[in-house]
């Protein structure tokens, strides 16, 4: 399970381990290659991620890293 490092987007953003990340920009994340493709895809750019946490759908507005650690 990833987890969510302290000064990134993500961290800042209050996404929390445990949070499913199903939708980037409401494109749906259907695999960790297509997770990665999508965040490089919208790298610097503010998105949209639709998370469930526990039973619950959230939406949380992010600006994603110019270059995501582990993205070539």
């Amino acid at each position: 399970m990833p987890i969510v490092i302290r000064g990134t987007p993500a961290f800042s953003a209050n996404v929390l381990e445990g949070d499913v990340i199903v939708k980037i920009n409401g494109a749906d994340v259907i695999d960790p290659k297509g997770f990665t493709d999508q965040l490089t895809r919208f790298a610097g750019q503010p998105v949209e991620l639709s998370i469930i946490r526990g039973s619950e759908p959230l939406v949380i507005r992010v600006t994603l890293n110019s270059n995501p650690p582990g993205v070539q």
